[in-house]
């Protein structure tokens, strides 16, 4: 294939093909300084049934925890277009244009969002919303912002983001292929930038445990969070165990520190 002959002269090497389907696949490269993902999907006509999202999702997240930048791709996109990523060579303004503060414009929370703050306080302790950033502005190469639901700065300034995906919005073949190259080049900042971002689906929502887990293996130790704080609160139920005890999720135990 053409774009193995020129990712290998990058030096990049084929690390694993993820196979959603029979018209849909995703090849993830392995560069000295960053990885990368080819995502080769049969946008039209959209096959039925669609292949599975959370299968792109964890994909996407055992790609994110290796720890460097993670850039991702349509095989058919421009090459040029795809090397400043990949050599670290593109200039982002010094700001981005003023929008009104969305933090404070979504005070009211979308089921799955409740649902993440829920198991987020239920991982890391109730107060734990004080370590979340809501509607996180990042500066786009046009200057226009991008916005992800969820960021946790770390007291060594690295950031993890979270985004919530339901399947009509952002599973690749439901959204459309522009629509999705939009998503690929927030991701793509985010990367550039040092930001990790992970997704959960709105399926997520069906096995808790798991994204407790899923929660605590994103993030880390509660004592490296710096806090910054929701604006709007949210009052939970506590569980039982929780007023008994501090901790514990996936069978792992975890300090409130």
């Amino acid at each position: 294939m053409v774009q193995d002959q020129w990712l290998e002269q990058l030096g990049a090497v084929l690390s694993e093909q993820r196979q959603y389907d029979t018209q849909n696949q995703s090849s993830w490269y392995e560069a000295e300084a960053c990885h990368i993902i080819l995502d080769s999907f049969c946008f039209t006509p959209v096959s039925n049934p669609i292949f599975s999202y959370e299968l792109y999702t964890s994909f996407q997240n055992r790609v994110m925890r290796t720890g460097k930048p993670v850039y991702r791709f349509l095989v058919d996109d421009d090459q040029q277009g795809m090397l400043p990523w990949i050599e670290n060579t593109i200039e982002f303004p010094v700001a981005y244009h003023t929008l009104r503060d969305r933090e404070l414009s979504v005070a009211d929370s979308t089921p799955l969002e409740n649902f993440f703050e829920q198991r987020f306080c239920e991982v890391y302790g109730p107060d734990a919303t004080k370590f979340l950033s809501r509607e996180y502005p990042i500066t786009s190469r046009s200057g226009n912002p991008f916005f992800f639901d969820y960021v946790v700065e770390l007291l060594d300034g690295s950031k993890v983001a979270i985004e919530k995906n339901g399947m009509t919005y952002h599973h690749p073949l439901l959204a459309g292929k522009e629509a999705y190259r939009h998503q690929l080049e927030k991701q793509n900042t985010a990367s550039y930038i040092g930001m990790k971002v992970f997704r959960f689906s709105s399926m997520d929502c069906q096995f808790p445990s798991f994204v407790d887990d899923q929660i605590y293996h994103f993030f880390g130790d509660r004592r490296l969070f710096r806090r910054v704080g929701l604006s709007v609160s949210r009052s939970y139920r506590l569980y039982k165990h929780q007023h008994n005890s501090p901790s514990s999720v996936a069978g792992l135990s975890h300090s409130y520190g």
